[in-house]
């Protein structure tokens, strides 16, 4: 029966070969995936980043607005300003510079949020990584079970021991 201890080597190697090859395409795909996750956090991060730049430039340039306009009435209304004039100017530039501060927090939790979003999803794909060098000794195995009970029927279907 050297023809059926031949079929159960096979099947040994086959089943190992097909299951190292399923364990290594499924990483490919898992690395490229955790690719994708990581090109996502950057550009997510870097859309966030301009995002408060603008609107830390849109505030800046409101406040100048309004200081200016506050310069202006004052002269209009015939008063040098003052101290008066000068509160209102300090007020104005402490005001913008905690909207500035508050862009800049909320600039610093949402990308802190995308980036444990990632990781979080990061770990998760790592999870899923599977070892080849196991797969190939499992499909090994699950491969010589299937050829052993193919040499069984054998000897079954045609005697012997030959």
């Amino acid at each position: 029966m050297a023809g059926m201890e031949a079929l159960m080597v096979g099947s040994t190697v086959l089943g190992a070969a097909t299951s190292a090859a399923a364990a290594s395409a499924q990483n490919r795909a898992i690395k490229r995936s955790a690719a994708a996750q990581r090109e996502s956090e950057r550009v997510t991060t870097r859309q966030l980043r301009d995002q408060a730049g603008q609107a830390t430039d849109s505030n800046r340039r409101v406040a100048d607005q309004v200081a200016a306009r506050t310069r202006v009435l004052s002269i209009a209304s015939g008063g040098g300003g003052g101290d008066t004039r000068d509160d209102l100017l300090r007020t104005i530039e402490m005001d913008s510079g905690r909207n500035a501060d508050t862009i800049q927090q909320n600039l610093d939790n949402r990308v802190a949020s995308v980036r444990s979003g990632t990781a979080a999803n990061l770990a998760a794909l790592s999870g899923q990584m599977r070892s080849v060098g196991l797969d190939i000794i499992g499909g090994g195995i699950d491969g010589f079970n299937t050829g052993l009970g193919l040499y069984r029927g054998g000897k079954e279907l045609f005697g012997g021991d030959s």
